[in-house]
């Protein structure tokens, strides 16, 4: 091999190393056409504080692999030689079953159908535990609570899973819904059982994606309607549909690396015969809804309608599985008006502003364990925010050497009894900035209207500058400061 050759191969094999390099792309929040998801954006590399900030080493290699140039060709190449040539997923996000299901496998979803998913009893009293705060103060408002519960893909049609003997069972969504209604009387909607029904007429997941149908999200519908019927709730029977043939493109091949991996899926669409509900864009309520979506980060679409041939306010809260199939324009069909919320808590602002008679609220099968702290913002939400600072013994002069410890005492001068459960908590400020520290109430202690309470901070050390000070306030994480606030001014000496 000639010097010539030599050296036109190293120059080959250079701009191979730099160019994917050289091309990196530096655009942040870029979405990949081609996995459609948001690509990691480059890493912050410290705190507010000048600290380094924690996880750099893999928030930057998430970075390099997510931005390196000619990712998607890459990409692109491996995901079709495995999935075309060897019959493989190129990912282990995907499992490829029988007859061309295809199988998120996170978030518990094979254990799910294996049965070694369970919740445990103290699960089961957590979660009631909160659903009951909930409905409890939606009830005082005059609303009535509903949850809905779907089941997940692998819980209706675990017999196409290739990794294992796969039957329906009993499933978290039976456990839960049985043990609410058992233990309460909170309205609860499982929807597996109605699913398990029209599976047997029709298609009610799509095989290349984690969702329903619109077949079975009608069938899901007409179960709701069927139960808040039940209720008491609306006097009306489910809206008649059509279903017209229609292609999906499932999220399976975004997932393995090339969303056009897979071919679109033969599928229908529903479409409603005699559609009275339209969806609100303009107005004071469509902008006061869309206020309060800003205020709490809620980008996901959320929709509005108004129908003058019903009565009753719907306000319902929910995820990808009604976020879209017609699902919401079904349900807006029985409604005054229905705002829907894609994600997030129940906050008191959108009932504030909705009044609604009725509040659903909808969690997919494979995240029924969240449920035990989701919504304890508005669930244990302070009525009264109010206190006072009793006493403290903070110094005013501390020398480096040594540490200190400081007792606050706060009296309860509000109409609301405190609690860790409650994660009502004295904040500790110092310099004008609340960087975290907390001192809380045990757990079993409860603070009751006109009751004091005693805080004792420990090992309180000098800072490196010659002064500093602590403020001391009461708060409700996540929500807001509230009483007096004491400040205490402190000089260091050597």
């Amino acid at each position: 091999m000639g010097t010539r050759t030599k050296k036109v191969i190293a120059a080959i094999f250079l701009a191979m190393l730099y160019l994917p390099l050289v091309f990196i792309n530096h655009i942040p929040n870029k979405v990949s056409e081609l996995e459609k998801r948001s690509l990691a954006n480059f890493p912050v590399f410290s705190t507010h504080e000048g600290k380094l900030a924690s996880g750099i080493r893999s928030s930057f290699e998430n970075w390099l692999n997510d931005n390196i140039g000619f990712r998607d060709l890459f990409v692109s190449v491996y995901s079709n030689i495995q999935y075309n040539i060897f019959g493989r997923s190129p990912n282990s996000m995907v499992e490829l079953g029988k007859d061309g299901w295809m199988y998120y496998t996170q978030d518990r979803n094979l254990k799910i159908a294996s049965g070694e998913y369970v919740l445990l009893q103290k699960e089961l009293e957590s979660i009631l535990k909160q659903q009951q705060r909930i409905n409890d103060k939606l009830k005082s408002q005059g609303i009535e609570y509903v949850l809905v519960l779907p089941p997940s893909k692998v819980s209706i049609y675990p017999e196409y899973i290739r990794s294992g003997d796969y039957q329906v069972r009993e499933i978290p969504v039976d456990q839960l819904a049985q043990y609410i209604q058992t233990h309460s009387d909170i309205k609860v909607i499982p929807l597996k059982q109605a699913l398990l029904e029209a599976k047997k007429e029709g298609q009610v997941f799509f095989k290349t994606d984690t969702h329903w149908t619109q077949y079975g999200a009608y069938m899901a519908y007409r179960e709701i309607i069927k139960k808040l019927n039940e209720f008491g709730l609306i006097d009306d029977a489910p809206e008649e549909v059509i279903f017209e043939p229609s292609e999906y493109q499932g999220e399976m091949g975004g997932l393995m690396g090339n969303s056009k991996l897979v071919p679109p899926e033969k599928t229908t669409i529903s479409v409603i015969l005699e559609k009275d509900a339209r969806r609100v864009e303009e107005g004071e309520l469509y902008q006061s809804f869309h206020n309060i979506l800003k205020q709490y980060n809620v980008y996901k679409p959320c929709y509005l309608y108004e129908n003058a041939k019903k009565d009753n306010t719907l306000l319902m809260y929910g995820d990808s599985m009604f976020g879209t199939w017609n699902a919401t324009e079904l349900l807006a069909e029985h409604f005054n008006t229905m705002a829907y919320v894609w994600g997030g808590d129940i906050q008191q602002e959108y009932i504030d502003i909705l009044k609604p008679k009725v509040v659903i609220y909808e969690i997919t099968e494979r995240y029924l364990d969240i449920l035990k702290y989701r919504n304890r913002n508005f669930a244990d939400r302070l009525d009264d925010f109010q206190a006072e600072i009793i006493a403290h013994d903070a110094p005013t002069v501390i020398d480096r050497k040594n540490t200190y410890s400081i007792n606050i005492t706060v009296k309860n001068t509000s109409s609301d009894s405190w609690s860790e459960e409650k994660m009502v908590r004295l904040s500790i400020w110092q310099d004008g900035m609340d960087y975290g520290h907390r001192l809380y109430l045990p757990d079993g202690i409860e603070v009751a209207p006109g009751e004091q309470y005693t805080f004792h901070l420990g090992a309180f050390v000098a800072p490196p500058n010659d002064t500093t000070y602590l403020e001391f306030v009461m708060c409700q994480e996540g929500i807001t400061y509230f009483g007096e606030r004491e400040r205490v001014d402190i000089t260091v000496i050597n």
